[in-house]
């Protein structure tokens, strides 16, 4: 089979610079009162609590965005893979036919003008 010749490196994943956070927001989950009994919930945060919910959120978010981005490259590059073969495979079938072309008798034609 004919290949293409053309070496192509996998794209590898860049980091983004980080995004500034809002400005903290309340939030309405229960936080644990004290590290002395982690047992006793209470509705009140502070703007730490508040900031770290944020960014949990944050990351939930973005390892899920990493996720369908991963899924979308992976279905990307199948596609690309296939269609390389079968374009190898078409280059392939263009050049038989262009070699048994030449060999056959050339078909006698009357010119244009009759």
């Amino acid at each position: 089979m004919v290949g293409i010749g053309v070496a192509r490196a996998r794209p590898t994943p860049r980091t983004l610079p980080p995004q500034p956070l809002s400005p903290p927001t309340g939030s309405t989950l229960p936080r644990l009162a004290s590290s002395a009994n982690p047992s006793i919930m209470t509705d009140t945060t502070s703007p730490d609590s508040a900031r770290l919910d944020e960014l949990e959120m944050r990351v939930v978010h973005q390892d899920q965005t990493i996720e369908d981005l991963n899924a979308a490259i992976t279905a990307q590059w199948k596609l690309i893979d296939r269609l390389e073969r079968e374009v190898a495979r078409l280059s392939e079938r263009v050049a038989d036919a262009e070699q048994s072309s030449g060999e056959a008798a050339p078909v006698e034609r009357p010119p244009p003008h009759y």
